[in-house]
């Protein structure tokens, strides 16, 4: 059983009644203070925060998305927080917290992207039912696009591991995909980083959505003016200009 479908009905919790766990905690380095502070600030100036989501387990509650927002209630010395409460197992808990850590929030470092990929696999979050890996796109359909698909079929295969890709995979394998295949893929990969980028826009300051956008845009520019592939790879690597 997975944590797809899940209802997750909204609470107020005591912030002592919630707990932190290591293994739900999927960022390298943990919690940013820099992070907190904002979100703090944001708190005291009456900005409501969407709800963390909490994970039920046996008679304890577990943080499974929010550590950040968390922390910030703390900070700012609030005794309550909104939250959206789902019962789970355990695996089923690890799930909604790598989902989470993939789609929204602080954006994942390298180290924090390594993290979730390798506890991924620790938890045989690759595997079907019947034991065998899934195929690379349903794996990275999983991870809301934590890494490629080639990425993935190179170190599953670095790992030993087979991959049930089906007559697609015999195709890569023999090195003979032809354009269109390698087409769609790079399609595919553009529209999960799309996705991405909508899933994390509601989650910045107003500023920072601003500016966000306004790159954006400027790349839009880029695109129509026939700028060259370098200059429009330094915009993306610091959009925010951080």
């Amino acid at each position: 059983m997975t944590a797809k479908g899940k209802q997750w009905p909204e609470r107020t919790l005591m912030i002592d009644e919630v707990h932190e766990h290591r293994d739900f905690q999927l960022r390298a380095d943990g919690v940013s203070l820099p992070h907190v502070n904002k979100l703090a600030r944001q708190i005291e100036a009456g900005k409501e925060l969407p709800p963390i989501k909490v994970a039920a387990i046996g008679e304890a509650l577990y943080v499974v998305d929010g550590f950040h927002r968390l922390h910030a209630y703390r900070k700012a010395k609030r005794h309550s927080l909104p939250a959206q409460v789902a019962r789970m197992s355990r695996r089923e808990a690890l799930e909604e917290a790598r989902l989470a850590n993939t789609t929204h929030g602080k954006p994942l470092s390298r180290a924090d992207k390594r993290r979730a990929w390798d506890d991924y696999i620790a938890s045989g979050g690759h595997l079907d039912e019947d034991g065998k890996v899934k195929s690379s796109r349903v794996i990275e359909a999983e991870l809301n696009g934590l890494y490629t698909r080639e990425t993935i079929r190179k170190d599953l295969r670095d790992r030993g591991l087979t991959l049930n890709e089906g007559p697609t995979y015999t195709e890569w394998k023999r090195e003979e995909a032809d354009e269109e295949s390698l087409a769609q893929e790079r399609l595919d990969d553009a529209e999960t980083i799309l996705a991405s980028f909508i899933g994390t826009l509601p989650t910045l300051g107003r500023a920072d959505q601003d500016r966000l956008i306004a790159t954006a845009r400027s790349l839009l520019d880029g695109l129509e003016r026939g700028e060259g592939a370098q200059a429009m790879l330094q915009t993306l690597r610091n959009p925010l200009g951080i």
